[in-house]
């Protein structure tokens, strides 16, 4: 940003390492080169000017570096997408099934409000109230270059969770361009006179309520971590469970590993549930089985609503636990702990 803004080529030589550096660190930050090369080549790429340009034998050997840095990208990376989709058909993610019904396009809607609300409504206002200015300000490719580096990593991943659920996560990478607007923007309200106050005044009040809208969600994540206890879950649950019970838990693995010695199987649907009780109906003395899911909460978080889960559960499930905490924002993480079964277990109704 500080390289292109002011034409520092020490700068921009910089951001070029470390933009290496953190492609190798993850391939989604390979992402953020996507929407600058694209700004950068959309207009040589008219007819006229390529047949112009290609009379000059530094563009053409500029072209073949390009192609071949291309090439090796693709020969590198693809493979590594094609991989990662894979493994998610035939592993789904732990969460992502809660919402498989969601008709597309639907879907994605939701991926990018969430992405949106987690950078916070104020953060979201100034980068784009800092791009309007830029643009005004005769600052065009500036403003062009921090629109790409958010615009090509979100509509790739979009479309791309089309095909395979994808992690809100792997548009961290963007992240920083808020930031960096929102903050342009702050510097341009410092340019501004209040009487009888100066020019702190603007920015100083923009930037507590910005404070302000996160602050509660801070506290929480400091306080409460922003995930789901599954630990204080298995150990209510190990003092409880018999040899031979079952579970089926979101984020299965988490809970296994805090139940090393319990069978705890993946939560995807009703149909094993429902051949779970037909069991225990069968053979009355037949193993418990317990479910373990996130309480219903709003619609950018595993959702038991999604998928018919919630009616099966309190069609043929009793609640026994709820682990959890009470945050300072409006996000919960409670984890609910369902025993299944024909009958009531008389140990948790004593208990």
């Amino acid at each position: 940003f500080v390289g292109i803004r002011d034409r520092n080529a020490g700068m921009l030589a910089l951001g070029f390492v470390t933009g290496v550096l953190a492609a190798l660190a993850h391939p989604v930050s390979l992402l953020l080169v996507g929407g600058p090369v694209l700004v950068f080549l959309l207009p040589y790429l008219r007819p006229s000017s390529l047949r112009e340009l290609w009379t000059y034998p530094v563009f053409r050997w500029s072209a073949a570096v390009t192609v071949l840095l291309a090439i090796m990208v693709a020969v590198r990376f693809v493979p590594i997408l094609q991989g990662w989709i894979t493994l998610h058909d035939r592993n789904p993610g732990s969460s992502q099934f809660l919402l498989w019904r969601a008709p597309p396009g639907l879907k994605q809607v939701f991926y990018v409000l969430a992405y949106l609300d987690s950078l916070t409504l104020p953060v979201v206002l100034l980068a784009v109230l800092a791009l309007y200015l830029l643009l005004q300000e005769d600052r065009r490719p500036l403003a062009l270059y921090l629109i790409s580096l958010v615009a090509f990593p979100l509509v790739f991943l979009t479309l791309l969770s089309l095909r395979t659920p994808v992690s809100q996560y792997y548009l961290l990478p963007t992240v920083p361009v808020f930031f960096i607007t929102a903050g342009v923007f702050l510097a341009w309200l410092s340019r501004l006179e209040v009487r009888p106050f100066g020019r702190w005044v603007l920015p100083a009040t923009v930037t507590t309520l910005v404070i302000a809208t996160g602050l509660p969600t801070l506290l929480s994540d400091y306080r409460d971590g922003r995930r789901f206890n599954f630990r204080q879950v298995a150990h209510w649950m190990n003092a409880r469970l018999e040899p031979g019970d079952v579970v089926y838990s979101d984020q299965h693995m988490v809970l296994a590993h805090y139940l090393p010695h319990a069978e705890v199987r993946k939560l995807r649907g009703t149909a094993p549930l429902a051949e779970e009780v037909r069991r225990q109906k069968e053979n009355p003395g037949r193993r418990t089985l317990w479910v373990v899911a996130p309480a219903p909460a709003h619609a950018f978080r595993a959702n038991l609503r999604q998928g018919g889960l919630i009616d099966w559960i309190y069609a043929h499930c009793e609640l026994r636990n709820m682990v959890g905490v009470g945050r300072v924002d409006v996000r919960q993480h409670y984890l609910q702990v369902y025993r299944c079964g024909p009958e009531p277990d008389p140990r948790e109704t004593s208990s």
